[in-house]
């Protein structure tokens, strides 16, 4: 957990990055990322980062965008929900940090076996239906 991050979690996380997704606050393009040149450059920069725990301020900012809802009168400002476009680099750090430690917490056996959500081959709808199961047992 506390091991500095690997060159391989860099290449993996980066490689998960869609393209011709909308840039981040630091306008750097998946695409561009995804490229060999920078995979090192970033591999050190995110162990700078893990070994004395501080991140660039840029990382915490994000432009919110406003997407216009579904079959909502574009006139009507509730009619649209904010998206939040967050550092790219910022956001391949942050997949790196998740897959640790969901990886500590799953090998350690330190999730409840009730916590179905957010969770590699489980679903929030295993409990749905059990629920609505045990609803038409009762009735």
């Amino acid at each position: 957990m506390n091991d500095p991050i690997s060159l391989e979690e860099t290449k993996r996380a980066l490689q998960s990055l869609k393209n011709g997704k909308a840039v981040g606050i630091d306008n750097n393009p998946n695409g561009i990322l995804k490229s060999n040149n920078f995979t090192s450059i970033l591999h050190e920069l995110y162990n700078v980062c893990f070994l004395h725990c501080e991140v660039p301020d840029m990382w915490f900012q994000s432009i919110i965008c406003p997407i216009l809802k579904n079959g909502k009168d574009y006139r009507d400002p509730l009619g649209y929900k904010g998206i939040s476009l967050m550092s790219t680099v910022a956001k391949v750090f942050s997949q790196i940090l998740n897959e640790r430690l969901v990886r500590y917490l799953e090998n350690n056996n330190l999730l409840s076996e009730e916590q179905n959500g957010f969770r590699r081959l489980r679903s929030c709808l295993d409990h749905i239906y059990s629920l609505c199961t045990i609803c038409e047992i009762e009735n």
